[in-house]
């Protein structure tokens, strides 16, 4: 405000003009408008984590994360055979979340960023017991059914390795490479022919389905008896989609053959029984596979 009245107290003491004492307001008042103008977003801050067991023993393969005030993941990344990993976010008070498969969460108190130090944590967390587990062979047409706690445990594991694959891909980014392999198959079964194709792993996945939405809406079969069958499996983020959990019915399995595995099996629910859909028993000890896929419809 002294910036405005500056131009009538010249005036009362020199005696400036009107038409002066305007231009002179107007001189300051646009030399104040550069300081109202929104500055660009800062550029992210970061922190080094590192994470070890009591004993001192680096934590890889953990999923850490950086989480703000309403328990929203910022950012987050896998940790390093050194049990490092670095996160960027912009400048301000976050807490660490660290999630390993076979582990309950850890979760720090909260911490500053940027921070020039390594923030150097201990995450010794009591283990989630699985083979305690009692199996019904009721469905839960959703993953979030309070009355099925122990779904949620499981499920929990399982996402764990969803969620580290996705991440895999970003830190495979510009250096990882993958290879296609093709075979054109005849009539009677004889391979026609084949092929193979090197190609650099980008800012994508390098192997995965369609779009979710896609999928939800139209099925998981596409094409005809003349062109072809194109049958599509959910990769990671099919399965961790809310189209994919609103879509489908969940329940915990054992078999004899996976002595000490729990699987979490998925069928369609009821109202898609007119589309093409799929069912799959996932299993806690290799959650990225699936022991059975059958189409459905």
């Amino acid at each position: 405000m002294s910036l405005f009245r500056s131009p009538m107290i010249l005036r009362d003491r020199i005696g400036m003009s009107r038409s002066g004492s305007a231009l002179l307001a107007a001189i300051l008042f646009a030399s104040v408008l550069p300081f109202s103008v929104p500055s660009p977003q800062a550029a992210p801050s970061e922190i080094r984590v590192r994470l070890q067991s009591n004993d001192g023993i680096p934590v890889a393969g953990a999923l850490v994360a950086l989480l703000d005030a309403n328990d929203s993941t910022v950012a987050e990344g896998l940790s390093t055979e050194s049990g490092t990993r670095v996160l960027r976010a912009p400048s301000g008070v976050y807490r660490v979340r660290a999630r390993r498969i076979g582990f309950l969460p850890f979760v720090s108190t909260p911490v500053v960023i940027p921070r020039q130090n390594e923030l150097l944590l201990a995450i010794e967390t009591a283990r989630v017991v699985l083979d305690r587990i009692v199996v019904n062979s009721k469905s839960q047409c959703s993953r979030n059914d309070p009355g099925s706690r122990s779904l949620g445990i499981v499920w929990d594991e399982i996402d764990k390795a969803l969620r580290a694959s996705q991440l895999t891909i970003a830190d495979l980014a510009g250096f990882g490479r993958g290879r296609v392999y093709h075979s054109e198959i005849g009539p009677g079964g004889k391979v026609v022919s084949t092929d193979t194709t090197l190609f650099a792993i980008a800012n994508q996945r390098p192997f995965g389905a369609i779009n979710p939405d896609s999928l939800a809406r139209a099925g998981y079969v596409f094409g005809d008896e003349a062109k072809g069958w194109i049958f599509y499996a959910p990769d990671e983020t099919v399965l961790l989609s809310d189209q994919f959990a609103t879509t489908h019915c969940f329940r915990l399995v054992r078999e004899a053959a996976r002595p000490g595995a729990i699987g979490v099996a998925f069928e369609p629910v009821p109202q898609r029984k007119s589309r093409i859909s799929l069912a799959c028993s996932g299993w806690t000890s290799a959650p990225r596979s699936c022991a059975r896929w059958s189409f459905t419809s």
